[in-house]
């Protein structure tokens, strides 16, 4: 079995041009305090951050807003396939597998963790990381650096908020990441059905003249 040779690509600090990226967590006790920066809740609730916008910008059926993720979906996939309005839903369930092994694929890191301190009346951890995923799938690494995030506890027990602002431009990079992975996935398996239903239209052979039989 061939190796997928590991490439690294690095993002520092990104700029917050959308808003800060939100996630509940629930988590299983009634401990006032919230879980720890590195926690694996903690990383479970970044790797949703990171792979739910991807999921919603290629989901033809839910049309969502154009922003640049949508935009380069439409630019690698949707103008290369171009998929007629009745192949929509063919082309979600080509994607969904494909997308599904991506995900499960993807393994987020927090490394160099820092906390700038537990702020005991809020009940929020101020966290300091380098945010890295791995994706199985293409063999890129990718990482965004110094990036700022809180843990803070809810009113309702056991519930946890994590927020990220600024993680826009780090999920634009994995979201094109795996963009292209599921785009040529599904651009393959379609030219092969549209194969497939060629041969299928194509005209059968008449039979063989008969031989002539001399008297």
């Amino acid at each position: 079995m061939k190796e997928t040779a590991m490439n690294t690509l690095f993002l520092r600090c990104p700029r917050a041009l959308l808003p800060a990226a939100v996630t509940a967590l629930t988590l299983a006790g009634c401990a006032a305090k919230p879980p720890a920066c590195d926690d694996p809740a903690v990383v479970q609730s970044i790797h949703k951050m990171v792979m739910d916008p991807i999921a919603e910008a290629i989901h033809l059926k839910k049309r969502p807003d154009l922003n640049p993720l949508t935009r380069y979906y439409l630019r690698v996939f949707v103008l290369n396939a171009l998929p007629e309005e009745s192949e929509i839903e063919l082309v979600l369930n080509l994607q969904r597998p494909v997308f599904a092994r991506y995900t499960e694929g993807a393994t987020i890191r927090l490394n160099a963790v820092t906390t700038d301190g537990y702020d005991s009346q809020a009940r929020r951890h101020n966290c300091k990381a380098t945010i890295q995923l791995q994706s199985k799938a293409t063999g890129q690494t990718m990482e965004v650096r110094g990036v700022a995030y809180t843990v803070q506890a809810t009113a309702k027990a056991g519930e946890f908020l994590v927020e990220v602002p600024g993680l826009d431009n780090f999920i634009q990079m994995v979201g094109e990441d795996a963009i292209d992975y599921v785009s040529a996935a599904v651009i393959k398996s379609m030219r092969e059905m549209d194969r497939s239903a060629a041969k299928g239209r194509a005209p059968a052979k008449g039979p063989k003249p008969e031989e002539e039989h001399g008297d």
